[in-house]
């Protein structure tokens, strides 16, 4: 395989008879998949944010192609891997964990973060793309989109999948997994949360608790709630625009209670709330809001339906 052509395929910038060449070598055994979607997975890690100035990731990936004309030699250069990884990531914003050396390089982990305020978009080797919310963590393997489509979520972020009947896409939390061929759908996972909740935009997913491991489907406009301390589930149809906004820069509230509001400002302006008044937790309240806007102006536009005073004292907000 050229070199050259492989690179501008992963870049998306080969004409359709390269593309074409790249295909039908990829397509010719999987260790030629494998190695692709490894390299696929570099590419992604290394371009999720700005341009990665210090290292030239293109040079990187054609070294490793031809220190790796035979598959199971590829282990001995995860090492050279592994460093273009972690200096990309440093360089991009993004957090990555090689694990401990073993075996296999599919044991190998890509770990996708966002800081207090960010959120970040990225496409999987299979396709697939995913918005990743503000404080959240996606994890996934090196075999991702060879042996199966398995990914890791902590905080919350929204998936439109690619189609692959014989590799169904899956995100595992802490109390539920949620399973997709081909959808559109919405996952907040907050570990300070007390619920996790799935929203179904397109599609059709399964979602199964990790407890008693009991399937449950949800149908376009529906919505799965998992109250962690109870253990109990509800399901109900939904506006799916309340949950899923996020993506495109809005926060949307609807008869919302104060404190499920402060927890997603919280996150979005790296802040802490104190409430003087119990009673001020559950002040309902309903409006948009971008999020460029500034949390002082938020603020005041919420107190006045609700009546409550606050104050902002450096990262402390004290409702009053």
């Amino acid at each position: 395989m050229d070199e050259n052509n492989l690179i501008k395929y992963i870049k998306g910038e080969g004409n359709s008879i390269e593309n074409a060449r790249v295909e039908e070598w990829i397509n010719a055994s999987s260790a030629n998949r494998r190695k692709y979607n490894q390299l696929q997975n570099i590419w992604t890690i290394s371009g999720l944010n700005t341009p990665v100035k210090e290292v030239n990731v293109e040079r990187e990936i054609a070294q490793i192609l031809k220190k790796t004309k035979q598959p199971n030699k590829l282990l001995q250069w995860w090492p050279k891997v592994a460093a273009i990884l972690i200096t990309a990531s440093i360089i991009a914003g993004v957090s990555y964990w090689s694990g401990k050396q073993s075996n296999s390089v599919d044991k190998q982990l890509f770990v996708v973060t966002t800081d207090v305020g960010e959120t970040t978009s990225i496409t999987l080797p299979d396709g697939s793309k995913v918005k990743l919310n503000s404080k959240s963590k996606l994890t996934y393997g090196t075999d991702f989109n060879n042996d199966n489509r398995t990914l890791k979520l902590q905080g919350e972020a929204f998936f439109d999948v690619a189609k692959n009947k014989k590799l169904p896409f899956v995100v595992n939390t802490s109390y539920l997994n949620v399973t997709a061929l081909g959808t559109r759908f919405n996952v907040m996972a907050y570990a300070n949360d007390c619920c996790i909740e799935t929203t179904l935009e397109e599609g059709r997913v399964k979602v199964v608790t990790t407890k008693d491991k009991k399937p449950y489907f949800l149908t376009p406009g529906t919505k799965i709630i998992y109250d962690k301390r109870k253990r109990s589930l509800v399901k109900k149809a939904v506006n799916t625009k309340l949950f899923t906004s996020w993506k495109d820069g809005l926060l949307v509230f609807k008869d919302e209670s104060l404190g499920a509001i402060a927890a997603k400002l919280e996150r979005l302006y790296d802040v802490k709330f104190q409430f003087e008044k119990r009673d001020a937790y559950n002040y309902r309240y309903n409006g948009d809001f971008e999020k460029t806007q500034s949390l002082e102006d938020i603020m005041r536009i919420i107190s006045v339906p609700t009546g409550f005073e606050y104050e902002i004292k450096g990262k402390v907000v004290i409702v009053k």
